[in-house]
């Protein structure tokens, strides 16, 4: 499993990703980044400046804060192992993602899929428990030809 993004066409045939979303009203969440050490593929903060990802303004600030991060993978067999990984990484910033959902903030997980062959797998019930315990929602989206 790699930590880096995908980039649409230049993808292989078969690839899953796992995106950890998390979204607050106006919180700065860099401090997911401290307690779990990863340096987030994006991340901003409510009232900034709104700005495109190659960093060209646009009109507005942002109306809420936002950060992510992608672990992306090429290897064979299920994504259950890469939640696994995600979750066990977000372990660490646990008490505050529990601050964040209790104060209007979102959680999310999202799978991601290539469309252009059959993928397919499990997710046991250990893992939506960690899901579920974490507080995320899961999200699963297939991009149809590795779009």
């Amino acid at each position: 499993m790699t930590e880096t993004e995908t980039e649409g066409n230049n993808a292989p045939s078969e690839w899953h990703s796992i995106t950890v979303l998390i979204i607050h009203p106006s919180w700065d969440l860099s401090r997911v980044s401290n307690d779990t050490g990863l340096a987030p593929l994006r991340r901003r903060r409510m009232g900034e400046q709104r700005l495109t990802p190659t960093g060209s303004s646009l009109p507005g600030t942002w109306a809420d804060s936002r950060w992510s991060y992608i672990w992306t993978s090429h290897e064979e067999g299920g994504f259950e192992k890469s939640i696994q990984m995600a979750l066990d990484r977000m372990q660490n910033a646990r008490a505050f993602l529990n601050e964040v959902r209790a104060s209007g903030g979102q959680l999310l997980l999202i799978v991601r899929l290539s469309g252009k062959d059959h993928q397919g797998g499990e997710i046991c019930n250990e893992v939506i428990t960690k899901i579920s315990d974490l507080g995320f929602a899961l999200g699963i989206e297939v991009f149809p030809d590795g779009l």
